[in-house]
């Protein structure tokens, strides 16, 4: 059975609906949870421009990171790219063993829920204390120590990576 692409992104949506993103349900996606090791996600071009930078480039869990992720909308429209928190709209993606873990699962959101977009020009910052932990199985993991790449997100939408080195406790 062949779907069009409405049926596919309105079956893709009542999908994402079900999936649970951080802090008790505070995001909800129509492209991947992320805890359940979603393959990770090139977007060559896109309607949103998302970036990524950190204040080090070195992590352990007593000497977190800052890390900020930023959407800009350059369209003359607005992109809507999901539902959920207002306070939560951008993810920090962990890249692991090939696959996307998020990397934000401890932080509290506002517990509304609406549209996840930008207004024509419009620009989001989101900042992140990050300490070398993933959510993955239903539960938060200390990454072992190593090089692993970090994305910015919103929506299906990515930021180009950027490595940091996790280092012991």
């Amino acid at each position: 059975m062949r779907m069009t692409r409405l049926a596919r992104g309105l079956w893709l949506t009542a999908a994402g609906a079900l999936l649970v993103g951080s802090a008790g349900g505070c995001q909800r996606s129509a492209v991947g949870a992320g805890e359940s090791g979603v393959p990770a996600v090139q977007v060559a071009e896109s309607r949103i421009r998302v970036e990524i930078a950190a204040d080090l480039t070195v992590v352990s869990g007593s000497r977190p990171i800052q890390v900020t992720v930023t959407a800009v909308n350059p369209t003359d429209e607005r992109v809507i790219w999901g539902q959920g928190s207002s306070s939560c709209q951008l993810v920090l993606w962990v890249e692991v063993d090939g696959a996307e873990y998020r990397g934000d699962a401890a932080r509290i959101c506002t517990a509304d829920y609406g549209d996840q977009g930008l207004e024509p020009g419009g620009v989001r910052r989101e900042v992140f204390s990050w300490g070398g932990e993933v959510a993955r199985g239903g539960s938060v993991e200390r990454l072992e120590p190593g090089l692993y790449r970090l994305r910015g997100g919103a929506g299906r939408f990515r930021s180009e990576p950027l490595e940091v080195e996790v280092r012991g406790r």
